[in-house]
């Protein structure tokens, strides 16, 4: 169980790195342009909160960004730093601190109400890291998805962060947003789901299991995320969101 402390600490940071990172666009265009390659852009990182934490090479920051900010803080409650290290948030050097996250982005987890309750890192190399890892409901993208997973029934799980944002670019004419982002689906997440409204769920590259809870489809992952999306909408039960789904993808090939 989180204690209130680290939640409040979390909330924290996610603000911090989203504020530095959305509001000084000039100041980081090469992750700015890295981002834009799996269709992340600025409405996407306002949507979603997405932040960075800038690495020791940085010469404004020297991976020293949020350390250094709240430095006052650290000295008056030098427990919250304590803290702060003992969540990776902060460690500990000969000349005081520097930030835990240095060179990642931020990924803000919040259930329907808003409420953050968990963080992923995702690192230039392509390395995903969950701050709680034993989190068993560790889902992205639920505040964003719930009204559209409640409307219409459908949610879809993916759990490579690359599949998740090119399959919500390719939703995106239709401004409908059931995709949900997690490693690993287990009976918490499925009672989520189903708590959510969700009465079909489409899993993207999740090994198969038999399952009694909600009508789970797996689906295989190809690389290819219109092909994916294809085969979704050839088992969407939802005719009146997969015409929508359709004519989505017909003024998204326009634009092309």
């Amino acid at each position: 169980m989180r204690e209130g402390t680290e939640i409040k600490i979390l909330k924290m940071v996610a603000n911090f790195y989203h504020d530095l990172f959305y509001k000084n666009e000039s100041l980081f265009p090469h992750q700015y342009k890295q981002l834009a390659t799996f269709h992340i852009n600025r409405p996407e990182i306002k949507k979603f909160s997405l932040g960075f934490c800038p690495d020791k090479d940085d010469k404004r920051y020297s991976g020293k960004a949020f350390a250094e900010y709240y430095e006052q803080m650290w000295l008056k409650y030098p427990q919250l730093a304590r803290v702060c290290v003992s969540m990776g948030l902060l460690e500990v050097t000969r000349e005081g601190y520097k930030d835990g996250l240095a060179g990642g982005f931020t990924f803000p987890y919040y259930d329907e109400g808003g409420n953050l309750f968990n963080m992923a890192v995702l690192y230039p190399e392509g390395r995903w890291e969950l701050l709680y890892q034993k989190d068993t409901l560790a889902t992205f993208g639920i505040k964003q998805a719930y009204y559209d997973i409640q409307d219409y029934k459908i949610a879809i799980l993916l759990e490579d962060i690359y599949d998740f944002f090119a399959i919500y670019h390719l939703l995106s004419p239709t401004g409908i947003d059931p995709c949900l982002l997690c490693k690993k689906i287990g009976t918490n997440i499925l009672q989520k789901l189903s708590q959510l409204g969700a009465e079909q769920v489409f899993a993207i590259g999740f090994k198969k299991f038999t399952n009694e809870k909600i009508d789970l489809i797996f689906v295989q992952k190809t690389g290819d995320a219109l092909e994916m999306l294809n085969e979704i909408l050839c088992l969407m039960q939802n005719e009146r969101l997969k015409r929508l789904i359709e004519v989505g993808l017909e003024l998204l090939e326009k634009k092309s």
